[in-house]
């Protein structure tokens, strides 16, 4: 039954506390007339003061006032029915973002800094999927996986949400064996149709890049598209406190404040290994291009589900409101009751 029937708006349903107070409004109302007639015809008996036909047509308008509330208040908390149940499958592509947390990455030629501007990006680029999975790798001196391949889009924000510099304490910059990483992720993965999406300044302190992005494009079918962070000018890379305030920047054996730039050549040559594209970060559109290659890819089962095809109901009962409601004011509460009682015409 639960499958075939839902509320749309289930916290609506609190307002039925309504009709126990209407129905004791109703009583202490009819006490209080019936108290009132006593008193301006002390004479009348018991009988005639109660008025029994009186009383039936009160309490049948009133009946049909609550059926019209409880009618009112089912309309508002939007009954769904299931129409049908049906099997259908689930289609996407199989997705691993690269994304570098090299010191590097501190840098604030873009702004806030490149770091927060590749977790804006990331963000974006998977807001845009549809029943695509993806994961994470992160990588500086070392690379690991962050977050498996998923379908819970809202579990991968949560992942990401939770990078910054100090995801892989180990120093430098290890672009091959991220690129590794994210090879054996989507070896594993049942979809034929696969992309990486490396997001970094390409600032590589190793070596193997390029080859590999061959070898996983060769191997796999892979297509790998990267995303550039920084500029061809550069900037120093700050060494910020707990609090946030930048202490100083980083500094080579010399004393000499280190400037790193976007290694656009490198990373250039990945994208077009992996038969991929490259995009800077900062070039209008980037995102938007990166997340349609992705679109333009083949999906492919990736899975199954039974899902039920809930339609609003919420006229019917609507309806039913509105026409007791028209019939509750069309009947007279009372007839004429002078001649019957012998009391005087008003």
């Amino acid at each position: 039954m639960t499958d075939f029937f839902q509320w749309g708006n289930p916290s609506a349903l609190v307002y039925l506390w309504l009709l126990p107070v209407l129905l004791i409004l109703h009583l202490w109302a009819m006490r209080q007339r019936r108290r009132a007639l006593q008193l301006i015809f002390p004479e009348l008996t018991a009988e005639r003061t109660a008025m029994a036909s009186v009383l039936r047509r009160r309490n049948f308008k009133f009946l049909l006032l609550m059926v019209a509330t409880t009618m009112l208040i089912v309309a508002l908390a939007q009954p769904l029915i299931g129409a049908r149940r049906e099997r259908a499958r689930r289609e996407g592509v199989e997705i691993v973002i690269v994304l570098d947390t090299s010191l590097s990455m501190a840098a604030r030629d873009v702004k806030p800094s490149r770091m927060s501007a590749a977790k804006q990006a990331i963000t974006e680029i998977i807001g845009r999927l549809g029943s695509d999975r993806v994961g994470l790798v992160l990588f500086a001196g070392n690379a690991f996986r962050y977050c498996p391949l998923t379908s819970d889009h809202d579990a991968a924000l949560m992942f990401l949400e939770a990078v910054d510099m100090d995801s892989t304490p180990q120093p430098g910059t290890a672009i091959g064996q991220a690129l590794t990483i994210g090879e054996q992720m989507l070896g594993e993965a049942a979809g034929k149709y696969r992309a990486l999406v490396l997001v970094s300044d390409g600032e590589d302190h190793s070596t193997g890049a390029l080859e590999r992005a061959n070898e996983i494009n060769r191997e796999t079918g892979a297509t790998i598209m990267v995303l550039g962070v920084g500029t061809a000018e550069g900037d120093a890379i700050p060494l910020v406190a707990p609090d946030g305030t930048v202490t100083d920047f980083k500094r080579d054996r010399d004393g000499e404040v280190v400037i790193t730039k976007l290694y656009e050549d490198e990373l250039k040559q990945i994208a077009r290994a992996g038969n991929g594209v490259y995009r800077r970060l900062t070039e209008s559109g980037a995102v938007a291009l990166i997340s349609g290659r992705i679109d333009s890819l083949e999906g492919v089962q990736v899975g199954t589900y039974v899902y039920a095809d809930y339609a609003e109901r919420f006229h019917w009962p609507l309806l039913l409101a509105i026409l007791l409601l028209i019939a509750e004011s069309l009947i007279a509460e009372q007839r004429p009751i002078s001649k019957r009682w012998g009391l005087p015409d008003a």
